[in-house]
């Protein structure tokens, strides 16, 4: 749940996480089969009301999409998850085998989220192949690290297989 189960005595005495620590929550659970909110985004700010208003739209109109289509063709003929660790579509690769802070989204998105505190860029690993960024709108070669990639607080790495 965004925002964690942090209820002290109900709603308005909450003890709310960091702000960033919430926006940073919404962004990746956007990846996910579910999005629910446990602290409402307005108990923030604006700002934080039109990142989460972008990222549930982006997990309604992105997301959900690509994980009813694993449903349909992977998940019910063959097992396979929905989120994925990276070592799912690079299994001989010893970097893949063991990348914790990123994940797949069926096999064609990868995911590099900000996992901690402060962080306004990350070293992202890419297995071999082409990858779309779409923070940056650049096509760049995988099987290699990208180091310092800059992210704003209001946006998060993802990468699609091209």
């Amino acid at each position: 749940m965004i925002g964690g189960n942090v209820y002290d005595e109900g709603f308005h005495s909450t003890k709310l996480p960091s702000r960033e620590l919430f926006i940073r929550w919404l962004q990746l659970t956007a990846f996910l089969p579910s999005m629910q909110y446990s602290i409402s985004p307005w108990q923030y700010d604006e700002d934080v009301v039109d990142i989460a208003l972008r990222w549930t739209s982006f997990h309604e109109n992105v997301i959900t999409p690509i994980l009813l289509r694993i449903i349909r063709e992977e998940i019910v003929t063959e097992g396979k998850p929905l989120n994925r660790p990276v070592w799912w579509i690079a299994p001989e690769d010893p970097i893949a085998l063991v990348i914790d802070s990123e994940f797949l989204v069926g096999d064609e998105m990868l995911v590099a989220p900000i996992v901690t505190e402060g962080a306004l860029s990350r070293d992202v690993y890419l297995p071999e192949g082409a990858w779309y960024d779409h923070l940056h709108g650049e096509t760049v070669q995988g099987g290699q690290w990208l180091y310092d990639v800059g992210v704003p607080l209001d946006e998060t790495l993802y990468y699609t297989r091209q």
